[in-house]
């Protein structure tokens, strides 16, 4: 009689990831999960050839593939670890724009989710899983500026600043002590009989145009204008994130699954193309720090990151070594990710439970 496995049945096989650390797999009703390598107090235990028997039955997320050169469905390292609701980890997904979504959002204080944006991406694992990196740092950026203004030009960006807010009478205050500093006082009349001379000057063949109203009044007097310097906001910056992950194998199975998240990771950076004439776009990459089911509510959270640099030393230990078979026992993988949106004051609560950017 063909087995019919039922919720809760369970057996025991390989950890995930291929390795000989053996442990419980439990069906689930639609598939059979790795639960580690406590054994389950309930349920009936079955044989590994009868859960590999049934249609519904597949080895759980443990990047093995389907032996027909398909990616695999998730890459975990290391193996045999239960990633229960205490457990931090390192959660990587990869996906591409929807068609006809682009990378422009129409409103850009209140992006588009990334749900609604981003599939999918083909050819890659839907998961990797990884221990926590050793580092951790998160550090937004924001453009800053000096700004010089004259004495003259302050009146200006007084006279203008009244004018957004719709104070017409400010403003016709700011013009009327300018033009009454220009009359009562030589230095405002020197500096825009200067500023009118360098304009015409500067027409002249062979001076170049490169003579400045500062130029013409130091000449004069020995004196430049003051230029005010104020440090003024000129936009904020893209948040980056650099990872540094070492990763040493264990067993042989580990050290194949660390060569197929080299190959991840480097395949996801890259183009691909169908045609020779247009070249698609790399694969995006969501980061979460995990603690079991949910994001890590110490940790900051990411919007989806384009990878920006991928590096993989084969050799981290500054020797090159392989096992018998030539699996490699350690790599050191390096990602340079960055957001492909801007995160705004309004995106972080102070007071919230769970993970914030």
């Amino acid at each position: 009689m063909a087995y019919t496995p039922k919720v809760g049945d369970y057996y025991s096989g390989p950890g995930a990831g291929g390795g000989g650390a053996s442990g419980y797999y439990r069906y689930n009703g639609t598939n059979w999960e790795w639960k580690g390598r406590s054994k389950p107090s309930s349920g009936r235990q079955v044989t590994k050839e009868q859960a590999r028997g049934t249609e519904k039955s597949e080895k759980p997320e443990d990047g093995s593939g389907d032996g027909n050169g398909s990616p695999t469905k998730s890459l975990r390292y290391p193996e045999g670890l239960d990633y229960g609701k205490e457990t931090d980890y390192l959660l990587f997904t990869f996906h591409r724009y929807k068609d006809n979504t682009g990378s422009l959002s129409e409103n850009g204080t209140s992006p588009e989710t990334d749900e609604t944006l981003f599939k999918k991406a083909d050819g890659l694992p839907d998961q990797i899983i990884l221990n926590m990196p050793q580092e951790v740092q998160s550090e937004f950026g924001a453009e800053w500026g000096g700004k010089a203004f004259s004495f003259i030009g302050r009146q200006f960006a007084s006279a203008g600043g009244a004018l957004t807010t719709g104070d017409f009478g400010a403003a016709a205050g700011a013009l009327g002590n300018l033009i009454t500093n220009t009359i009562t006082t030589g230095e405002a009349a020197q500096a825009a009989a200067a500023a009118a001379v360098v304009a015409g000057i500067n027409k002249i063949p062979g001076v170049g145009g490169n003579l400045t109203m500062n130029d013409l009044i130091q000449g004069a007097s020995s004196k430049i204008l003051n230029p005010n310097v104020e440090l003024m906001y000129e936009g904020p910056q893209l948040r980056s994130l650099s990872l540094n992950l070492k990763l040493v194998a264990k067993t042989s199975g580990e050290a194949d699954m660390l060569r197929k998240i080299g190959r991840a990771f480097r395949k996801a950076t890259l183009p691909s193309t169908d045609s020779d004439r247009f070249i698609k776009t790399p694969s995006y990459v969501k980061v979460r720090f995990m603690r079991g089911s949910n994001d890590n509510p110490d940790l900051p959270k990411y919007r989806m990151c384009a990878i920006t640099g991928a590096s993989v030393n084969y050799a981290p230990d500054g020797q090159y070594v392989s096992f018998a078979g030539g699996y490699l026992p350690a790599l050191q993988i390096g990602l340079t990710l960055q957001e492909t949106k801007i995160i705004f004051s309004n995106d972080i609560t102070i007071e919230a439970d769970g993970a914030q950017y």
